[in-house]
């Protein structure tokens, strides 16, 4: 990446992304495609306090290894037809107007692209997980390795790979995510599935999910395929009862003290920090590769599964309860400090992993 910050010279920063991603993990071909809508306001860095309009022909995103194919903005009735062009070197994509482009403070930019994208085939450990990637594995009824999982890692600035962004953690804003997928597929992402809907042929569907509160690119996350669940309901403080599942490629009964932990740990954060958990569910996906080990993506949470796909054996071994207990909790603390409570610097990264560690030891010894 750039040394350069988009959210201190761009003339504009997302303030929204309604994302459509067509992604089939049985193809040969490599790629997804995209489609996204993303509203643009006034950076207010690059302007002065006391202007309230700006002049401009050219801004950039952040994106990598994306084809785009067309790109169009909107302000109000006027429409720019926008050339666009590549720097490889900062991983921009640089959005050209021929006309100057005018927008106010109360007014919005919306940008429409079209775009092509990598899925990256993870096939051992050593092959590193990052923006979109897929794995296939053995289904034991068939015996036949036809089962797939794709999933998401974003930080920290991968969410680039995925669709064109203000890749930078200073710049929050929120996501509306659908994807068009096989009916067998099961999908999750930062929030609730809203809608499905019919493609025309009974092997695919569109999944619609609700608009996420506002966060940043890099705990942005999906994950899709042939998924087994486990499912249940926390009581938070405010009465409200949260959904919580636990999803895995096999062995889901494994993950059953997983479970029982984020049950039992989630409103004891939530009592800790005197504030109600900020999303309206919560999951974890249990993946089989995954190079940071585990990820705290807004109300989906990844984590690689032989660290929490553990068997009734292994559980009488009290260090391993102990180093599972850890892990839950630490990802649990990065959903109030992290991702509703961010920082603005990847050089503060080191305080928000410190911080997270230290309370989940503090909470486990101490509170519960």
């Amino acid at each position: 990446m750039s040394g350069t910050l988009l959210t201190l010279e761009n003339r504009v920063l997302p303030c929204h992304y309604e994302l459509h991603l067509d992604i089939d993990p049985k193809q040969s071909s490599p790629n997804f495609k995209g489609s996204a809508k993303i509203d643009l306001k006034l950076n207010p860095n690059s302007i002065s306090s006391t202007s309230i309009e700006d002049c401009f022909t050219q801004f950039k995103l952040h994106s990598k290894d994306l084809v785009v194919l067309s790109a169009r903005a909107t302000v109000d009735s006027a429409k720019f037809d926008l050339k666009v062009s590549q720097d490889t070197q900062n991983h921009w994509s640089i959005f050209q107007s021929e006309s100057p482009i005018r927008l106010t403070k109360e007014s919005s930019l919306v940008l429409s692209v079209q775009y092509v994208g990598k899925i990256r085939n993870i096939k051992t450990h050593h092959d590193a997980t990052f923006g979109i990637f897929k794995t296939n594995f053995m289904d034991p009824k068939t015996g036949t390795s036809n089962n797939h999982v794709v999933a998401t890692h974003c930080q920290p600035f991968s969410a680039s790979n995925i669709f064109p962004c203000i890749d930078e953690p200073s710049n929050k804003s929120t996501f509306q995510l659908n994807i068009a997928m096989d009916s067998q597929y099961k999908a999750v992402s930062n929030t609730p599935v809203e809608t499905i809907e019919d493609l025309g042929n009974a092997q695919r569907h569109l999944v619609k999910f609700t608009v996420t509160p506002l966060m940043t690119t890099s705990v942005f996350g999906f994950a899709m395929g042939d998924l087994e669940f486990l499912k249940t309901e926390v009581k938070l403080q405010n009465g409200t009862a949260v959904p919580v599942s636990v999803y895995a490629p096999w062995d889901i009964t494994n993950a059953a003290f997983t479970l029982d932990t984020i049950q039992k740990y989630l409103p004891l954060l939530e009592s800790y920090f005197k504030c109600s958990y900020p999303l309206p569910k919560l999951d974890f996906v249990l993946l089989p590769y995954l190079t940071d080990m585990a990820m705290e993506n807004f109300g989906m949470i990844t984590i690689q599964l032989n660290h929490l796909l553990i068997p009734p054996n292994a559980l009488a071994n009290a260090s391993i309860r102990e180093q599972a207990q850890q892990l839950i909790v630490h990802e649990l603390v990065h959903q109030w400090m992290g991702n509703y409570i961010s920082f603005d610097s990847w050089e503060f990264l080191w305080f928000n992993e410190s911080f997270a560690t230290c309370l989940a030891c503090y909470i486990l010894e101490h509170i519960a």
